[in-house]
């Protein structure tokens, strides 16, 4: 995302976004990778949280999510309205078609209703999940995972110089489930054979317990690390311990072995499907939260002899470039006379 020349009414959209440790940081974070790969477009953010404006610092001003429909009153002096929550407001979607403005979603498991173009890119996600969108308008499954550049950049340093050995990188996401997890992460390390560092995002609640114990434990934990320094750590990584949601993309990108907790109901299906593919395991609930049990499947994930073999599926269905190809989509029709950017080839992994 580029600014527009100063006087000159370039592209502009409407961005519906909340951002907290209850939703999840994944939106807005996938949602900087997708402005990323958006040129000379001007985006102004609707939405609540209080890293909004760090985690999408090219958002030229947020207001309030009440304040969206007046945002759109007639005549709107917005070209799109871009739509990354699980359930905006009816008002606002309204508004928007009231006065012929596209409506784009990002979305994850499905919805009734109409809109101009929907993404998504959730592994095993079909045309079928939106029943009132033409096909045509439904861009789906791991080919449009809204990733950083850096994690496709990472996958290329882990070919070059590899992972180091025996060391576990634990993503943490967001949710009620994730403090209880972490904890269990936390005390099982004493019992593995292995290093553990822990990631957590910026919204990710303090908590002494969990600090004490990972002190106690020789488990230092990152907060809030950008795009590049997480790609880095997943790449010299020898195992991925995750929760499911983006950062699971983020590991098959980079072709990192995971074991996945689906710390939350929703990723459940998704998680399945990978393991259905042959792209990760998965932990049973009852272990991810038992430092003993855990500490146990973590050793056999690191000495699984076919986990090489799922890293390089991994690798086979998400290549990285799902961000350029998601804003060509948007260009195509948002503006739908001006020439969309160019999808950047790569050499394959």
């Amino acid at each position: 995302m580029s600014d527009p020349s100063p006087g000159h009414r370039g592209r502009r959209v409407l961005l519906r976004l909340d951002a907290d440790h209850h939703i999840g940081q994944g939106h807005a974070v996938r949602m900087r990778a997708l402005l990323g790969e958006l040129e000379d477009v001007e985006v102004e953010g609707c939405g609540a949280g209080s890293s909004l404006a760090a985690l999408l610092p090219g958002v030229v001003g947020w207001i309030a999510p009440d304040d969206g429909v007046a945002r759109l009153s007639s005549p709107p002096d917005v070209d799109a309205l871009l739509v990354d929550h699980p359930a905006p407001e009816i008002a606002l979607l309204e508004a928007a078609r009231s006065h012929f403005v596209p409506v784009i979603r990002i979305d994850d498991f499905g919805f009734r209703g109409d809109a101009s173009l929907v993404i998504n890119g959730s592994p095993g996600a079909s045309p079928a999940l939106y029943p009132d969108v033409p096909r045509e308008r439904v861009r789906a499954g791991l080919d449009h995972a809204l990733l950083r550049r850096p994690f496709r950049a990472a996958r290329n340093a882990r070919r070059e110089h590899g992972p180091v050995p025996g060391h576990v990188v634990c993503v943490v996401g967001s949710g009620e489930g994730a403090l209880p997890f972490a904890r269990s992460v936390a005390a099982a390390r004493p019992k593995l054979g292995a290093a553990l560092e822990l990631v957590v995002g910026a919204s990710f609640p303090r908590d002494a317990r969990l600090e004490a114990r990972a002190a106690e434990n020789d488990v230092p934990i990152h907060r809030g690390l950008d795009a590049e320094t997480l790609a880095a750590r997943l790449a010299a990584g020898s195992l991925a311990l995750t929760t499911g949601g983006m950062v699971v993309s983020e590991c098959l990108a980079v072709g990192i072995p995971i074991l996945a907790h689906a710390q939350v109901p929703c990723v459940s299906g998704e998680l399945a499907w990978l393991r259905a593919e042959g792209a990760l395991a998965v932990l049973d609930p009852r272990d991810a939260l038992d430092p003993d049990r855990l500490a146990v499947r973590i050793d056999e994930a690191m000495r699984d002899p076919e986990r090489d073999d799922r890293a390089r599926r991994g690798l086979d269905l998400v290549d990285g470039l799902g961000a350029q190809r998601a804003a060509r989509a948007i260009v195509a029709t948002a503006w739908p006379s001006k020439p969309a950017p160019e999808v950047a080839t790569c050499a394959s992994p």
